[in-house]
């Protein structure tokens, strides 16, 4: 019997949307729109929690902030993309957001209200969505 819990729940953490580029489970992709504004979509599917979204747009936030070398990031608009799909009579919540971000230099960091420290960001979400080698 334990064996069969264990691999029931072996198989349902599998299928949570993973941290990675938008694919046919979901994911979470960034768009550049104008100069220091990103778009950061994310989607999951239908075992996919919607903090576990918003944590991916933080974390995606920080990672584009960082890799063009910003200090930190402020959220300009969110929009919910949170769709309702029925399968097979059964309804099922997928979630997902569309987030405008003003990417942000030390100077504007500290000076804008609702700011995020990128680093401080990747630090505490990388750990759990990003795995080494």
């Amino acid at each position: 019997m334990r064996i069969l819990v264990f691999g029931f729940m072996l198989c349902l953490t599998g299928c949570v949307t993973p941290y990675g580029k938008m694919g046919f489970m979901g994911g979470v992709s960034a768009q550049p729109i104008d100069g220091a504004v990103i778009r950061i979509s994310a989607r999951g599917n239908g075992f996919t929690s919607a903090t576990r979204i918003t944590e991916f747009i933080f974390l995606k936030s920080a990672e584009e902030a960082l890799r063009h070398r910003y200090a930190g990031f402020v959220f300009v608009d969110n929009a919910d993309r949170t769709r309702l799909h029925i399968n097979g009579g059964d309804l099922m919540y997928k979630p997902g957001q569309d987030v405008l971000v003003r990417l942000l230099n030390a100077d504007e960091l500290s000076a804008t209200s609702g700011a995020y420290n990128a680093l401080n960001v990747w630090n505490n979400l990388a750990p759990r969505y990003i795995r080494t080698r």
